[in-house]
């Protein structure tokens, strides 16, 4: 729930964080992505020499390795959204300060460069 409250205030994206979780969660794809996310999160911890994790036959389990496919054409589309809004604020500023660093650009571009590197681990 904290992600996302902090996701919606600096996508500036006027919704409560109760209604955009009850949408969500109406998405089939919604446990696994947060399943993932959550999985990814335990290899980078790296506490451990190997990891398994015990998923559904075959199909599923493809699905899942897919996802980092899947994650990386949604952040890609959310950091080219992001440069053109901070682009186009730019044009339309009347003042000509230096731009504010955008924390939700810096949490995607991470999260680009996570998924990079949890495809390099399942698929090796």
């Amino acid at each position: 729930r904290e992600k996302i409250e902090w996701f919606l205030k600096y996508a500036d994206i006027k919704t409560k964080a109760d209604e955009f979780v009850e949408s969500a969660t109406m998405n089939p794809s919604f446990e696994e992505s947060a399943m993932f996310e959550n999985m990814i999160d335990l290899m980078f911890d790296d506490e451990y020499e190997v990891y398994v994790f015990d998923t559904a036959p075959t199909a599923n389990a493809r699905r899942l390795l897919g996802m980092t496919s899947v994650y990386s054409m949604w952040v890609n589309k959310m950091v080219q959204s992001r440069e053109e809004a901070a682009s186009l604020k730019d044009l339309l500023s009347y003042s000509r300060k230096k731009q504010e660093k955008d924390p939700l650009m810096d949490y995607l571009l991470n999260l680009r460069e996570r998924m990079s590197r949890a495809k390099t681990l399942l698929t090796d």
